[in-house]
């Protein structure tokens, strides 16, 4: 199991360790979490910093502390005055840790040890430089023992995918490698990282599996399940919109393993017909995949909310929540992106213009269910307009209320 740990290497709390094993929020302070309690008098702020965890990832955010947050040395946040933790400046922004990394808060000085996700594979001990040849990667390292490489079926974003066959018996998967070009950039692996952590928590059979990953000669890997029969947009590419009834088969299931992602921890942050697989040729059902944006959930501090980043998400699936200041997204944010999705696999289209500038896209409200699709059930379309709803507080809290709600007011014969 993947584990993040920071060790008290100086200080009052020397030789005390604080584990991880499981996303977390967590606040290092005097009255931050109840998993740390600091010595009486200690100089350290209420809430010094933050730590969003999923292990062995994690990362730290200064909250306005008195004495600033240091890592490695270097200063990354303190308050310049003595503003409550809601009036952080905005620019207050997220650091990475990795294995190794120091942390001084005060008094204490905390050593960042983690320990690996992956399944090991032996990397080459004479000194091979870096091995863009996936043959000959495959030939020298463990890998080639367990699979069998065979051609490569995409190429996208940061990624190579690859089929591969389990020797063990048989079983065709996929291996998919990050590219070279960004196998240097700390942003990309991070996301590579992220998804293949969230993916390691989550076994759903409407969630793509991930089998193993690592890293060979530097080179990040996953092997995860296959899933032969395209994504959902290539189907509304060949045949336009889609009737009630098959809408609803595509989707439902992914939106089951929707709910369990959101019951074990993690918002997705990225639906959309792309990234809903059909598992075989003619399927009528589909996986939910590419967590690379997902993230654990945390405790609705709004002022701990930060953005994904610049290109995150698709604007065309996203509430307003989500592009306009990510104080506030939650799983109320998928419950919209997941009810886009089976808007336009039913009427066709997106419920907001889908060519309008991301920048403005906010100013719009989605177009009730019945304007464009008025043979839809009342009650169906009620469920739809509430998961579209502008005012995240006005949406289904989750996915698996949302998932219930579309049942009950399904016809009977479709649910």
């Amino acid at each position: 199991m993947a584990r993040f740990s920071l060790l008290f290497v100086q200080g009052p709390m020397e030789g005390h360790a604080i584990h991880f094993e499981a996303a977390e929020r967590f606040i290092f302070g005097r009255e931050g979490s109840p998993r740390l309690e600091l010595p009486r008098g200690d100089t350290t702020s209420r809430h010094h910093f933050a730590l969003e965890v999923n292990p062995p990832q994690a990362r730290l955010r200064d909250l306005g502390s008195k004495n600033g947050t240091y890592i490695n040395g270097r200063r990354v946040g303190r308050r310049e005055q003595d503003d409550p933790l809601s009036q952080l400046p905005a620019d207050q922004h997220w650091e990475e840790l990795g294995h190794g990394d120091e942390i001084r808060a005060g008094p204490h000085l905390l050593r960042v040890e983690t320990d690996p996700l992956v399944f090991p594979a032996r990397a080459l001990e004479d000194g091979t430089p870096l091995a863009n040849d996936l043959e000959r990667l495959f030939a020298r390292s463990e890998l080639g023992t367990r699979y069998l490489l065979r051609e490569r079926i995409a190429e996208g974003g940061m990624g190579a995918v690859h089929r591969l066959r389990r020797r063990s018996d048989g079983r065709e998967l996929v291996l998919k490698v990050m590219l070279p070009q960004y196998a240097q950039t700390p942003a990309m692996i991070a996301l590579f990282l992220r998804e293949t952590a969230v993916l390691a928590q989550l076994e759903h059979p409407s969630i793509v599996r991930l089998y193993e990953c690592g890293e060979v000669e530097s080179v990040l890997y996953a092997v995860m399940e296959l899933c032969r029969g395209g994504s959902l947009r290539e189907v509304l590419l060949e045949r336009g919109k889609l009737p009630l009834e098959e809408s609803v088969a595509f989707l439902i299931g992914a939106l089951d393993g929707l709910a369990y992602a959101h019951a074990r921890g993690f918002i997705h942050r990225d639906i959309k017909p792309e990234n809903l697989l059909l598992p075989e040729r003619g399927a009528r059902t589909t996986k939910l995949a590419d967590f690379g944006l997902a993230k654990p959930l945390a405790p609705p501090i709004e002022s701990l909310a930060s953005p994904a980043g610049p290109g995150a998400g698709t604007a065309r699936y996203m509430p307003r929540e989500q592009l306009v200041d990510h104080a506030n997204i939650g799983p109320w944010s998928d419950v919209y992106s997941f009810a886009a999705t089976l808007y336009e696999t039913i009427t066709g289209v997106v419920p907001r213009p889908a060519d309008a500038p991301p920048a403005i896209m906010p100013m719009f409200d989605a177009l009730p269910m019945r304007q464009l699709a008025p043979e839809l059930p009342e009650a169906v379309a009620a469920v739809m307009d509430t998961a579209l709803a502008t005012d995240h507080q006005a949406r289904f809290p989750d996915a698996g209320s949302f998932r219930h709600a579309l049942l009950t007011a399904l016809p009977r014969g479709l649910r």
